[in-house]
């Protein structure tokens, strides 16, 4: 991997860790099961980021550096599903408590 995108695809990866623990720990203050879920999912998009995206990167030759930069640009799109949902759901626990129950 060329150095700009590795640099690139380390930040990524350290903001991701820092997301995903802040997801864990909101999943474990909410008590409804959608709610958990929705944390759950989240993580998972961040996680699916990694996999689809940057480590390939780290396996794969070949590639420019614009293709590589481009890589980790499609990740960053993945991960911010990620911190969107995050955003929306430390409302939901600022707005109404970690008791907050979803009516279908």
């Amino acid at each position: 991997m060329h150095k700009e995108a590795e640099e690139a695809a380390r930040s990524l990866r350290a903001r991701m860790a820092a997301e995903a623990e802040i997801l864990r720990k909101l999943e474990s203050e909410f008590d409804h099961p959608y709610l958990k879920k929705r944390a759950r999912r989240a993580r998972s998009d961040a996680k699916e980021a990694d996999i689809m995206f940057l480590r390939p990167l780290a396996k794969e030759t070949g590639r420019t550096v614009q293709q590589e930069l481009a890589a980790i640009g499609y990740a960053e799109t993945f991960f911010q599903m990620a911190v969107t949902a995050r955003k929306e759901l430390e409302d939901a626990m600022a707005t109404h408590g970690n008791t907050v129950v979803v009516v279908p």
